[in-house]
Parts: structure tokens; sequence; C-alpha cells
């Protein structure tokens, strides 16, 4: 009996552990502001992306000082991983884009989106991502709605004011 007690709080205190590692991640990764690329954060009054659920796409991407937000609806979702990753899966609509509202005859059509696992080192961010966007030449050519998807690995440092 002691030692099943022994081995359940071990056991506890690990999992408790993990968890708390994975909320760093998280924590870390939505408590900052990261490069785009290798350019600098503060150039042409600041170019960076912000990460958390309090912007529409899960992120926000700034350039020139000026924040580049969509208008169009959106839906997002952070995963904590196992690994200790955080995913960012979101989509963007046709909603509020009268020209692809048209184009594709329904305004809850998704135009983009895309799946991101990001992992924070210290100040480094390493991404994973799979970009979803709605394949233009298809619908021009009146083949229906249709998608193409890429793939990109990135790297971003944490920004410091």
């Amino acid at each position: 009996m002691k030692n099943c007690l022994k081995t359940t709080l071990i056991s506890l205190s690990v999992i408790g552990m993990f968890a708390t590692a994975q909320a760093d991640t998280f924590t870390e990764l939505t408590r900052s502001k990261w490069s785009i690329g290798n350019l600098p954060c503060n150039l042409n009054g600041g170019a960076y992306t912000q990460y958390g659920d309090k912007y529409k796409t899960g992120s926000l991407f700034t350039s020139g000082g000026k924040p580049n937000a969509t208008s169009q609806r959106t839906w997002h979702e952070f995963t904590k991983n196992a690994d200790g990753s955080v995913t960012l899966d979101y989509k963007i609509f046709a909603d509020g884009n009268r020209l692809m509202e048209q184009m594709t005859g329904s305004r809850n059509t998704v135009v983009g989106g895309g799946k991101t696992t990001m992992l924070v080192r210290g100040n480094t961010l390493y991404k994973s991502a799979i970009i979803v966007r709605l394949d233009l030449d298809a619908l021009l050519n009146r083949q229906g709605v249709k998608y193409k998807s890429s793939t990109e690995e990135t790297t971003s440092t944490r920004c410091k004011f």
C-alpha cells in the first residue's frame, strides 16, 4: 500500500512538472514580441509578430509600427502539445471581404488558414507551418473552390525593446 501511494505521488509530481513546462511555453510565446526573419524588431517603427487569444487569428503582424489585422471573420485555437510545443490552428473566412464573397459565392468559404507548431527555447522561437490558401487560379478558371498548401520552417528571435 505504501509503495502504491509513493508511486502515485511521484507520478503526480512528474505530471505537475510537465504541465508547468507546457504552460511556460505558451506564456513565453504570448508575452513577447518576435522578430520577422532576420529583420530588426525596431525597423521603421516596428516589425514583429505577437501571439495570443486577443488577436483575431491568434497572431498579429506589425510592420512600419502599424498592426496589420484582418477585418474578415476568423477562427483560431491554441493547443498545448505533449512535447512542450504549442500549435496555432487558424482560419480566415470570406465574410467581410466583398470580392471573396462574390467570387466564392459564400461568406462562409475559408479563404486562408493554417497550422503552425511553435517551440520556444531561450530567446528563439522555432516554427513549423502548413499554410493553406484559396487557389485563385482555379476560382478564376471556374473550377470551383480549391486550395493550395505550402510548408515552411522558420525561426524568430525575441524582440528586446
